[in-house]
C-alpha cells in the first residue's frame, strides 16, 4: 500500500455539473461543483497526483432503460398516444443523460489514470437513494440524492454544497486510505 496517498477524492461525473469532494487526511471534507475542465483545474491547483486516491461513480455500469420497459408496456396498454409519447421521450432523455455522464466518467477515469492516480468505480445501482426511502440516512449504503439536512446529519458538513458535490462526498466521506486499497485489491483481483 502506498502510504503517501492519504487524500481521497470522489467524483459525481458530468460535463456541465461535475461534483467533486475531497476528504483530507484529517477527515475534513471540501466540496466543489463546476464544469469538468474547471473541476480538474481546481483540483490540480490544490493537490499533487501522488497524494490522491479516487472514487468515481460510473453511470456506464447501469441500464437506464431496464426500468423503463414496464412503464412503456403500461403506456402501450393504455392505448393513449400522448402517454406513450411522454413515456418514450422520458426514457430517451434519461438514456441520453446517462450516456453523457458515462462519457464524462470515462474521461475522468482516463485523466486520473494518466496521472497515475489509483481509481475505483462505483455503480449507481450500488447506491441507495435518500430521496426514495424513509430509512434513517445513516443506515443507507453509499447514499445518494441527499438533501442538505440529511448530508449534514451524515457527515457533519455545514459548508456550501450542491446535489452533485454531496453525491461525490458520500462516495468517500467515511472511507480511509486503507479501506480504499482493500477495495482496489478486490476490484483488480
Amino acid at each position: 500500500m502506498d502510504k503517501s496517498r492519504k487524500i481521497l477524492i470522489g467524483f459525481d461525473p458530468s460535463f456541465n455539473n461535475c461534483g467533486i469532494a475531497i476528504r483530507r487526511e484529517d477527515g475534513a471534507l471540501i466540496l466543489h461543483t463546476d464544469d469538468l475542465a474547471n473541476v480538474f483545474t481546481w483540483l490540480n491547483e490544490r493537490y499533487k497526483p501522488n497524494e490522491l486516491l479516487a472514487v468515481v461513480e460510473d453511470p456506464g455500469a447501469i441500464n437506464v432503460l431496464f426500468g423503463g420497459w414496464s412503464k412503456m408496456r403500461n403506456a402501450i396498454n393504455s392505448k393513449n398516444t400522448a402517454i406513450m409519447k411522454n413515456v418514450f421521450m422520458g426514457s430517451i432523455r434519461a438514456a441520453m443523460n446517462v450516456g453523457s455522464n458515462a462519457a464524462a466518467a470515462r474521461l475522468i477515469k482516463d485523466m486520473l489514470r494518466q496521472s497515475l492516480i489509483p481509481v475505483i468505480t462505483v455503480s449507481p445501482q450500488d447506491r441507495q437513494r435518500a430521496d426514495k426511502t424513509n430509512a434513517p440516512i445513516e443506515l443507507l449504503q453509499l447514499p445518494t440524492k441527499t438533501n442538505k439536512k440529511q448530508f449534514k446529519k451524515l457527515t457533519g458538513y455545514t459548508g456550501k454544497s450542491s446535489e452533485h458535490s454531496r453525491d461525490a462526498a458520500t462516495l468517500i466521506y467515511n472511507m480511509t486510505p486503507a479501506q480504499f486499497h482493500t477495495k482496489l485489491k478486490i476490484k483488480t483481483a
